[in-house]
């Protein structure tokens, strides 16, 4: 009815009705890829970009879908997205197997510095 395409969570549909007015899905629409561009958007307490020192087939190997959007650039990838906790986010940087740059936010700097101190101490005796 509202002429665009739209996601609803299934725990929050508290009536159905059943009209007669027709819906024609849009001609190879992926309903999967739009779910997870739906979720990887959500409004959270961070919104975050990082600079991937990759290519678009090596990043989308390495970071599952719901992580952020991928956005190929001349210099390598842009991974735009948001997160509610910045200690998390730094965890899942710390995996990737090429190099990287925060663009924003700083509170993701000081995150990761966190998890690279953590990871220097692992395995060494106290």
């Amino acid at each position: 009815l509202r002429r665009g395409l739209r996601s609803f969570r299934l725990d929050r549909v508290a009536q159905v009705a059943l009209t007669d007015t027709p819906f024609e899905r849009p001609a190879n629409f992926d309903a999967l890829a739009y779910l997870v561009h739906s979720v990887e958007m959500l409004p959270r307490l961070f919104v975050f970009e990082v600079l991937l020192k990759t290519d678009l087939v090596t990043a989308q190997a390495e970071i599952f879908d719901m992580l952020g959007v991928l956005e190929p650039r001349a210099d390598g990838v842009l991974l735009r997205g948001s997160a509610d906790d910045l200690d998390w986010l730094a965890r899942m940087l710390a995996r990737f197997s090429f190099e990287f740059t925060i663009i924003q936010p700083d509170g993701l700097r000081t995150a990761l510095r966190r998890r690279a101190e953590i990871l220097l101490h692992l395995g060494l005796p106290p």
